[in-house]
């Protein structure tokens, strides 16, 4: 069942909100974050490059000197900087003439750094920085130290100037070296760090927490059209919308309620003609359910008719032509014995192979036309069967044993003796066997696979013995498979078409059911159920 405070419009604003805020959070956090960085590092660099330069402005007398309590004297305001790491001045033969050391300044690394900048060419030009291999933690900055040999006045401004001479050129006479620390730059860029993803929290707050009332101010009327429109669809037409705003919503809503009004009395209109078609068609299905049930069953007292004719001219044909011909077969039969014996006590009559070949294709054809005649008598003399108790088993391997199997068959059997124990004629329950066994095998001229199975299946409510027999054949099309069951119909050169009709109604009287699969090129399989000798007609299994 759907939740009716789930708005999935509400849902889908409110979801554009707070990804809106995600990124106006994200712009404003990042550009707070790089700006401050920027600052910091630019003012890292100003102090540095003024604490240099201001350094190298005022040691040129030092310098030449080499007053080390003076230079002392000159760093000392450096020192109160909690930036300032080292400071370290050179003279122009690149001797260390002072150096300082905060005192968290790792000693091996101030000895390093002392070899390694007494081995470094004097800075010419203006105040450099950067940072040194091993000392990724600082930056240092360099600052050239000129001076004139003129006189001292040149290092005391103020004095009393000297006589005016010929300018002299500015001479490098050192080098001030100081070294800042980097981690109070870091400790800042954290903090910018963390104000940037507060400024991010605040903002994806603030619009997740403001969009959302918004989201429902706008989606209300919407969610307020969509259920009514719901209660509309189940059948309910007198419910309407009540918005009154000026906008465009509201004329939908005004809208959406003359629709409905103009719907309700459509369906008034409908429903009274509706009423009316109703008892009509009432009444037509009661006369059409009337004349149906009559045509089913002039239909079905038709069939049954044509089929009783059938099958009594049939019978009756197969009757009086089976007599009429049973004699005369027989005569010809005994005279072809006759001849045959004759044969073998003649000695030229015995070497005359013609004489021989004539008589075998007599005997076999009267040995045919015996056999269709007994199919024309057993379909005309059809009997009530004899309820006794049946072994399948040992009815098909007696069927097969009478039979005669061409060599390129190959007959596969898997009969289980406890699921063939049924109840019925022997004698119909082997005419059925026999007659499928027999086309099977006709059916594979060109040679192939016999295979019969058999198993208990239940079929509403009763149990029974399921006897397959299937062909590797050609198959039989859908054409003929609506006409195999119909008397007198054959598709084999010598057939009378009562084999299969024979085998339907002696499965059919046995309280059994035949039916039959084929596919044209993959073979035919007929299987016969007949109920099983622990399930009589009508009793029910579970």
């Amino acid at each position: 069942m759907k939740n009716k405070n789930f708005s999935p419009l509400r849902l889908k604003y409110t979801l554009a909100g707070v990804i809106l805020s995600f990124f106006m959070g994200i712009s404003l956090s990042a550009y707070f974050y790089f700006y401050t960085n920027q600052a910091l590092k630019h003012q890292l660099i100003g102090k540095g490059d003024y604490i240099s330069a201001s350094l190298a402005s005022n040691a040129r007398y030092p310098i030449y000197t080499e007053d080390k309590s003076l230079l002392s004297h000159l760093v000392r305001g450096v020192r109160e900087e909690k930036d300032v790491a080292y400071v370290l001045i050179v003279d122009k033969h690149e001797k260390i003439l002072f150096s300082y050391f905060r005192k968290n300044f790792p000693q091996n690394l101030s000895n390093q750094l002392t070899t390694w900048i007494s081995q470094q060419p004097l800075v010419k030009k203006q105040t450099v920085f950067k940072q040194i291999q091993n000392l990724s933690g600082y930056i240092q900055f360099s600052a050239p130290v000129y001076g004139q040999k003129s006189s001292s006045s040149s290092f005391f401004p103020g004095l009393m100037p000297e006589p005016a001479a010929q300018p002299q050129k500015p001479e490098l006479i050192g080098t001030v070296h100081v070294g800042l620390s980097l981690s109070h730059l870091s400790a800042e860029i954290r903090k910018a760090l963390l104000t940037s993803l507060l400024i991010f929290l605040i903002v994806l707050l603030a619009g997740t927490l403001g969009f959302y009332p918004l989201a429902a101010s706008l989606t209300k009327p919407i969610e307020l059209l969509t259920l009514t429109a719901g209660e509309i669809a189940k059948g309910d037409f007198t419910k309407r919308v009540s918005i009154d705003s000026k906008d465009e919503i509201g004329d939908l809503a005004r809208s959406f309620n003359h629709m409905t009004e103009s719907i309700q009395n459509l369906i008034q209109d409908i429903n009274k003609k509706n009423e009316e078609l109703t008892a009509t068609n009432e009444e037509m299905a009661a006369t059409n359910e009337q004349l149906k049930q009559v045509n089913n069953e002039l239909q079905e007292a038709q069939d049954r008719l044509i089929r009783s004719e059938k099958l009594a001219a049939v019978g009756q044909l197969a009757g009086v032509v089976g007599h009429e011909l049973r004699n005369p077969l027989a005569a010809v039969r005994n005279a072809a014995y006759f001849l045959s014996e004759k044969a073998k006590r003649v000695e030229a009559l015995q070497q005359d192979e013609k004489i021989k070949q004539f008589l075998t294709i007599i005997l076999r054809e009267v040995d045919v036309s015996s056999q269709i005649i007994n199919d024309l008598l057993d379909f005309a003399r059809w009997r009530k069967p004899e309820q006794k108790e049946i072994f399948l088993d040992e009815l098909v391997k007696e069927s097969l044993s009478i039979l005669e199997k061409p060599e390129n068959v190959v007959v596969n059997l898997n009969i289980p003796h406890e699921q063939g124990i049924i109840t019925g004629d022997p004698q119909q329950i082997r005419q059925v066997v026999i007659n499928l066994i027999k086309n099977g095998i006709e059916a594979m001229t060109e040679g192939g696979t016999l295979t019969l199975t058999l198993s208990q299946i239940p079929q509403n409510g009763t149990l029974y013995s399921a006897l397959k027999i299937s062909d590797t054949g050609p198959g039989i099309s859908e054409e003929i498979k609506s006409k195999i069951f119909e008397p007198l119909f054959t598709t084999k050169l010598k057939g009378t078409g009562l084999g299969l009709p024979v085998v339907k109604q002696n499965v059919e009287a046995n309280q059994g059911k035949l039916e039959l699969e084929s596919q044209p090129g993959k073979g035919t399989t007929f299987t016969v159920y007949l109920p099983a000798k622990n399930s009589d007609k009508g009793t029910q299994v579970s």
